[in-house]
């Protein structure tokens, strides 16, 4: 259970970062569709971005 909770707390900024953009995907799909999956493909698109952005804690 320890671990469970160190690994929540050391992920928290990505559990936010994706719990905003799924709040951004659903206010785009409320809106209508169209702009749902615009913004829902946009949204893939920055995460692909940040997720190549290398961390700096070493390795290749």
């Amino acid at each position: 259970m320890a671990n469970l909770i160190k690994l929540i707390v050391l992920n928290a900024p990505a559990i936010v970062l994706i719990a905003g953009f799924l709040l951004l995907a659903a206010a785009g799909f409320s809106v209508s569709l169209t702009v749902g999956l615009a913004v829902s493909g946009l949204l893939m698109v920055i995460l692909a971005v940040i997720l190549m952005i290398p961390d700096g804690k070493g390795g290749d």
